[in-house]
């Protein structure tokens, strides 16, 4: 899914920051003919994210990944969607920064 979204995403122009715990393979950018830039550390990335995508596994290490925390690095008004799995954001957490309108908007299509 994530490799799937980067190439749509750069297809319509956006400037893409993937961040993985795997290498990602630099034969797929080369393939698809896009640039990316590698972060190693989502708290690194968060405050230059405008829509944040999560595409990743539930672990022990991803479970709630986005907290009061995360979710406060982001810039103002940033948006987030989660197709990966639902205990990816604590959900008291979320609601939080939308009834605060620091984060503008999420959407998920998985279940808490």
């Amino acid at each position: 899914v994530g490799s799937l979204l980067v190439e749509y995403l750069v297809q319509l122009g956006a400037q893409v920051t993937v961040v993985r715990k795997q290498p990602w393979e630099e034969q797929f950018a080369h393939d698809h003919k896009f640039q990316f830039q590698r972060c190693h550390a989502l708290e690194d990335a968060l405050p230059h994210t405008d829509v944040l995508f999560l595409a990743c596994t539930m672990t022990l290490e991803t479970f709630h990944l986005l907290n009061t925390k995360t979710l406060g690095l982001l810039p103002s008004g940033a948006l987030v969607v989660n197709v990966g799995r639902g205990p990816l954001v604590e959900y008291a957490s979320m609601v939080d920064a939308l009834t605060s309108q620091h984060v503008g908007g999420y959407a998920s299509d998985v279940g808490i």
